[in-house]
């Protein structure tokens, strides 16, 4: 059987890319159509793909199928919510206003951060980590 890679990576479909995405995929959307909140699987997905360094699967890859996936989902899910009903624009349009301004101010922050300062592998790791603890830690704090 001839192999076309270059040593040292693999392809999309090698099932040690695909089987830990399907999972972590099949856990962000359930999440996020449960709670609207798809991050955490996902960050665990980097930070696993980020320790393998043999599949080649750098931050600018792995950050560009986060672009995709969360455009992709959110769509379908703000298309659904609106269907059901479930956004309530008449009662809360200023709060979702603020949600969106301040969504929009801190993607065009992250974004030129991550021009200014380009993650490699290692740091790429470690800022996934740090913000899944930083969830965790926020999550086991909450009253209640």
């Amino acid at each position: 059987r001839l192999d076309l890679r270059p040593p040292g990576t693999c392809f999309p479909w090698d099932r040690r890319v695909v089987f830990p995405t399907m999972v972590a995929a099949l856990a962000s959307g359930f999440l996020g159509g449960l709670f609207g909140a798809v991050g955490p699987p996902i960050l665990v997905l980097f930070a696993y793909f980020g320790q393998h360094p043999d599949l080649k699967l750098t931050p600018q890859i792995l950050r560009s199928s986060a672009l995709t996936m969360f455009s992709f989902t959110m769509c379908g899910r703000f298309v659904s919510s609106l269907n059901q009903g479930l956004l309530f624009l008449e009662t809360y349009w200023p709060y979702h206003i603020c949600v969106v301004l301040s969504g929009g101010v801190g993607t065009v922050w992250g974004m030129w951060l991550h021009a200014k300062y380009p993650a490699n592998p290692e740091k790429f790791v470690q800022l996934c980590k740090a913000m899944l603890l930083g969830c965790g830690i926020f999550f086991v704090a909450l009253p209640g």
